[in-house]
């Protein structure tokens, strides 16, 4: 094999390392229960961010961020083995935010209530049509009969 061959395959083997590399750390995974929150805010405000354009809070919220968040439940789901918490604002229509909580939640989830009050800490992924989070944790739910 000629020398500029043995090189460009030597370079695009390079190449496809470092951006394997590249992938697998710049996922990093953390971890919500030793972290303290960047960001604290209702249920309400967070979802007047998107729906209103609030753009004071919408600067200081971003992606990746660990985001605590106050709220109503509106529902819990336990099915296909993922635990899922949506929140909602001060009406019961949509948009909500869905809390994508961690295993070991279930017991405490499974014990919520339609309107009970929550606090939720998760990752925050985005917003579509809903506020995303994943990793949650619950620091604190009061029954609201």
């Amino acid at each position: 094999m000629p020398n500029k061959i043995k090189f460009l395959v030597f370079a695009v083997l390079l190449g496809v390392a470092l951006l394997f590399g590249w992938g697998i750390m710049g996922t990093k995974k953390t971890n919500v229960m030793n972290t303290s929150a960047e960001v604290e805010i209702t249920a309400q405000n967070l979802l007047s961010v998107f729906n209103d354009g609030n753009q004071k809070l919408m600067n200081g919220l971003k992606t990746e961020q660990i985001v605590e968040v106050t709220g109503l439940v509106k529902e819990t789901n336990l099915m296909n083995g993922r635990i899922t918490v949506l929140l909602k604002g001060n009406n019961d229509s949509p948009p909500y935010i869905i809390c994508d909580m961690m295993p070991h939640q279930k017991t405490t989830v499974s014990q919520f209530k339609p309107n009970d009050s929550v606090k939720i800490k998760g990752v925050f992924k985005g917003y579509l049509k809903d506020a995303v989070f994943l990793d949650c944790i619950v620091t604190f739910s009061q029954a609201n009969d």
